[in-house]
């Protein structure tokens, strides 16, 4: 029997590091990791002759890419402190995730973070980070 191809979740990495190069810290405390790449774009529909009405039409403008991640919180995981460093003083840091071990990155660059954290009661404290990508240092790759 061939080995799955199916690939889950806990194969997906995230790893940060300094704004500039290639994140290499993997995030091992990470749980859930989304990443959307959505178009932007606007509209290009043309009234035409005027005989009927015009169809509808769209172009890109903007590709983007949504990164977020959420971890759980553990006192001695010194990567959260430098998340939350980061999003406080407002400085990028460098992430890289990737979806499976042979796979290709998902995503590498810097960007900024939003930090929260959520203490339901009945449930681990977690703390969700989103990224918003920046071309500050280096141009991100996304696909």
């Amino acid at each position: 029997m061939a080995a799955s191809t199916v690939k889950r979740g806990f194969e997906g990495k995230v790893y940060i590091g300094t704004a500039g190069s290639t994140a290499a810290t993997q995030l091992t405390e990470r749980t859930d990791i989304t990443l959307n790449l959505t178009n932007e774009t606007a509209d290009s529909t043309a009234a035409g002759d005027g005989s009927s009405p015009p169809l509808k039409t769209e172009e890109i403008v903007a590709i983007a890419a949504e990164v977020s991640w959420s971890m759980l919180y553990k006192t001695e995981d010194t990567n959260i402190a430098t998340m939350i460093n980061a999003a406080a003083a407002g400085t990028p840091i460098a992430v890289k995730i990737i979806r499976h071990a042979s796979d290709s990155d998902a995503f590498d660059g810097d960007g900024f973070i939003d930090f929260g954290s959520s203490m339901p009661l009945s449930d681990n404290q977690k703390f969700e980070i989103k990224l918003k990508p920046t071309r500050r240092l280096r141009t991100p790759v996304f696909g």
